[in-house]
């Protein structure tokens, strides 16, 4: 008994909560500004979308009305027309002046009804399938002004029907309140936000001029084509840059979301270097994204906006998806740069995931799907902002240290260069030093070889001219020369010649000067020499060479010299060292004459004076 007393209880109460509930109505009075309205307002769904106001009037008491527990209705994409009641009593001695909003500017066709007791008082019809300047109030969104006479009940009908999303924000304010207020602070919200987004496409347009580095370009486009699909969601491209265009308007999403992925697929394929790794997954992967959104945007006004809307977003998330999986990958490589890319995409894919929930009415509209879109995409912005200033730092940075090294190599070279100058100057002064003892000895003997001793003796004559010092010429040659290279051969004659110019140097003062003037011929210039100097100096050249002993290959070979002196006076002037040799030849000739192995001395006679 007591079961089945329980089991009549429990059906009458789901039959109770089955049964359509009404919503009580919402009292106004002048002191409250902002209506709460999650209990006040009631919903019905019009599957067919064929049902007027009066057919609504007529079986209201018959039909399916839900209370709307939340001020944020959304029931996704959907084909159906939605109706919104509200009863609203005003309290006070004197009309109520309210402002009903619906915060969502992309609703195709909103129709507003106003009921007093049976009799409509108006019937407002909007939409952004109309034009702009048609709406009650040139708001961004649906704005309706409402005005509630004192002690009489106002009952409120929107009809609301939408290819995209359908979602319902309802706000009701105090009217000077809201547009005084509410309207001026979303106006400086709004454009602060999109100053932001300005600067930041500005300075890196900049970047752009001055790098020349395409992932700036992209950077750039990416976050106009942004700017321009958030002002559209938010009403700003409505009513400030293409309100003439109403059938732009109801294309525009899927056109600026095309875009944006187009860009932003560009922008991470630059950013990731892909360009320059042929061959990659993720490279090809992007240039796939890019060639969809593409033609997704040629397609855009050809097919449903729902359906180019839907396949926008959906497609919108494989980008992200890369950038994300990216920027995890290289977590550690990059510094900051890959840390600011790797956050712009972690948090941005998060709140996308909550707008697309709430788009597909699969979570509620709440600010966090209301807003964050714009403020997510924002902070992505800023993000990417510090990851390419970060990237063209760590850059700069490469580029001074590249320098630095190239300045220290530079160095290193220019010592090294120095080092090899010095090191060649000093074989090219040894070399230099080797060329002109070639050019000024005797290859054979060592001793001054006959142009460079007569270039020498002249500048000692007059010298000694200058000064007035005695000056004497010995001109000397060996005896039988000829003798010794037909017996002992040519060889023989070159030991000889070599062993009479080291007894030469080995007898003569430092001060004279001695050349091989010929084949077996010698010329010795003795400065500060008087005539009988010059003599007792020659006897004794004569002397040494006579008392050497030379010997070739075991065989001795005994040598004799015979020489000739020239002598001149201290008043004789402007004496060519040839006259001098001439004058010393003479006597040479004279010794040969004589004997030879003997010396014969001369003065430079007057006549042979220059």
């Amino acid at each position: 008994m007591f079961s089945i007393r329980f089991f009549c209880l429990l059906m009458l109460g789901v039959t109770a909560l089955c049964m359509p509930a009404q919503a009580a109505p919402l009292h106004v009075n002048s002191t409250t500004q902002i209506y709460e309205l999650n209990s006040v307002v009631e919903h019905l769904e019009d599957k067919s979308g064929q049902l007027t106001i009066n057919e609504i009037r007529d079986t209201e008491s018959s039909l399916q009305w839900l209370i709307s527990r939340k001020s944020n209705p959304n029931f996704g994409f959907s084909q159906s027309a939605y109706w919104f009641r509200i009863t609203l009593i005003n309290q006070n001695h004197a009309a109520a002046r309210l402002s009903l909003v619906i915060n969502n500017p992309l609703l195709d066709q909103v129709t507003l009804y106003k009921y007093s007791s049976d009799k409509l008082l108006e019937a407002v019809e909007t939409g952004d399938r109309k034009a702009f300047s048609q709406r009650p109030h040139e708001h961004l969104s649906f704005v309706f002004p409402v005005t509630v006479a004192a002690n009489e009940p106002l009952t409120l009908y929107i009809r609301v029907s939408s290819e995209g999303s359908v979602q319902v924000p309802l706000s009701l304010y105090d009217y000077d309140y809201y547009h005084h207020y509410i309207e001026e602070q979303k106006l400086i919200i709004q454009g602060l936000y999109f100053g932001v987004l300005i600067f930041m496409m500005v300075f890196n347009l900049f970047v752009y001029f001055r790098t020349k580095a395409a992932s700036h370009l992209f950077f750039v486009l990416y976050v106009l084509s942004a700017g321009l699909l958030l002002a559209g969601l938010n009403g700003l491209g409505y009513k400030y840059l293409w309100q003439p265009f109403t059938h732009f308007q109801q294309h525009h999403i899927a056109i600026f979301t095309a875009l944006s992925g187009i860009f932003l697929s560009a922008f991470i394929y630059r950013f990731l270097g892909l360009q320059k790794k042929k061959g990659s997954i993720t490279g090809r992967l992007l240039l796939i994204v890019i060639g969809a959104f593409i033609l997704l945007l040629l397609l855009s006004t050809l097919i449903a906006y729902h359906d180019s809307v839907r396949a926008a977003l959906l497609l919108l998330l494989v980008p992200l998806i890369i950038g994300l999986y990216s920027g995890l990958k290289k977590w550690n490589r990059d510094g900051s740069a890959n840390t600011y890319f790797t956050l712009a995409w972690a948090q941005f894919l998060i709140f996308l995931l909550a707008v697309l929930l709430a788009k597909f009415g699969i979570i509620p509209r709440t600010f966090l799907s209301d807003d964050i879109l714009a403020w997510t995409t924002l902070l992505q912005v800023v993000l990417f902002s510090m990851a390419l200033g970060e990237r063209m730092n760590g850059e700069r940075k490469k580029r001074i240290q590249a320098q630095k090294q190239i300045i220290r190599m530079q160095g290193l070279h220019k010592k090294e260069l120095e080092l090899q100058v010095k090191e060649r100057t000093a074989e090219l002064k040894l070399a230099n030093e080797q060329l002109e003892v070639l050019a000024t000895t005797d290859a054979l003997t060592g001793l001054y070889n006959r142009r460079h001793f007569l270039n020498q003796a002249q500048q000692l004559i007059n010298i000694s001219i200058r000064h007035q010092h005695p000056i004497a010429m010995v001109m000397l040659d060996i005896d039988h020369f000829k003798e010794v290279n037909d017996s002992h051969g040519h060889a023989a004659g070159d030991h000889v010649l070599r062993e009479l110019s080291k007894a030469l140097a080995m007898t003569s003062r430092q001060t004279d000067i001695i050349g091989r003037v010929g084949g077996e011929e010698f010329a010795i210039l003795l400065i500060d020499a008087t005539p009988s100097m010059a003599g007792m100096l020659a006897e004794r050249l004569r002397g040494a060479v006579e008392a050497l002993t030379i010997a070739f290959e075991g065989t001795p070979i005994p040598l004799t010299i015979s020489a000739g002196i020239c002598t001149k006076t201290i008043s004789q002037k402007n004496v060519p060292v040839l006259d001098m040799m001439r004058c010393a030849d003479s006597g040479l000739y004279q010794a040969k004459e004589e004997g030879r192995n003997r010396v014969i001395s001369k003065p430079l006679p007057e006549t042979q004076q220059g």
